[in-house]
């Protein structure tokens, strides 16, 4: 999503204006005058580490999370295009990481009760207003997507929306999502590849090809590896097609949808992607 979209959707929700220019080290957020200032005014804040750091901002912005994100077209088709893939392929169970309030589990309770979704959130905040909102205890529970509670093959279909570019090692969390899935894994997430103009996509392409892309974003972050957005938290550049060959070990077919671009070339054409790979009988080891 745009971050002009997103801070109209911030002010729109809270009447909070975000401000322009952040300080990683001192991040505020923007949701509740009396909380605007006070999480990030004392020294603990400088030690926190990155994934520290985004758990806090879900905490503080958790009462607005919906308002912020159902304005993001894309996770809206995404969500669709898998519950069109779930009666296409008959797929009975889901495991939804990063499951935020439980959204996705709400919208397929409505329209596909005969499925069963578990969600994965390790916010205590965001999953409080899942289970106020008519999802048992049971349904959206804690874990990390890096070491998911669950024995191999669990759910048919492993999803994401969007998390995969908050998680420091996504390579990791995505080996887990195929461990747990039986059938199929489902990711919707961003593409740097294809995000800026045709100058920035062009750099982009020709410092990953030099194997430089790495350095490069060090560079630009100052040694992070991450950046801070008023309207997003802390996020790593990133681009689901980096598991394209893990995901093409692990599957017999790969669909590859786009929502905003008339380009042929997802990679560098599209800023977001969905991505179902349908495991194969017997994978190789990965």
């Amino acid at each position: 999503m745009q971050p002009n979209r997103r801070a109209r959707a911030l002010r729109s929700a809270t009447g909070i204006a975000p401000k322009r220019t952040v300080d990683p080290a001192l991040y505020r957020f923007w949701v509740d005058p009396s909380l605007r200032d006070a999480p990030f005014q004392n020294k603990h804040t400088l030690t926190m580490n990155p994934i520290e750091t985004q758990r806090k901002y879900y905490e503080t912005t958790a009462g607005h999370y919906d308002d912020l994100h159902l304005v993001e077209e894309q996770h809206q088709l995404a969500s669709e295009l898998l519950m069109a893939y779930c009666v296409h392929y008959r797929f009975a169970t889901i495991l939804d990481v990063g499951a935020g309030t439980g959204r996705f589990q709400r919208a397929i309770k409505t329209r596909l009760p005969d499925v069963r979704v578990t969600g994965v959130e390790p916010v205590e905040a965001l999953r409080k207003i899942g289970h106020t909102s008519g999802i048992q205890e049971f349904e959206l529970i804690d874990g990390d997507v890096q070491s998911l509670p669950f024995a191999e093959g669990s759910f048919d279909v492993v999803s994401e929306f969007a998390m995969l570019h908050h998680v420091p090692n996504p390579d990791l969390a995505v080996e887990e999502m195929m461990r747990v899935a039986s059938k199929a894994v489902f990711i919707s997430d961003a593409n740097l590849f294809g995000q800026g103009n045709v100058w920035v996509r062009l750099a982009k392409r020709l410092l990953d090809s030099m194997g430089l892309w790495r350095m490069a974003v060090l560079l630009k972050t100052k040694g992070k590896g991450y950046h801070i957005s008023e309207t997003d938290g802390l996020f790593y550049p990133y681009s689901a097609f980096c598991h394209f060959r893990k995901l093409r070990r692990f599957s017999k077919r790969l669909h590859i949808t786009t929502f905003d671009t008339s380009s042929p070339d997802a990679l560098f054409g599209a800023s977001h992607v969905c991505i179902l790979a349908i495991k194969k009988a017997k994978t190789l080891p990965l």
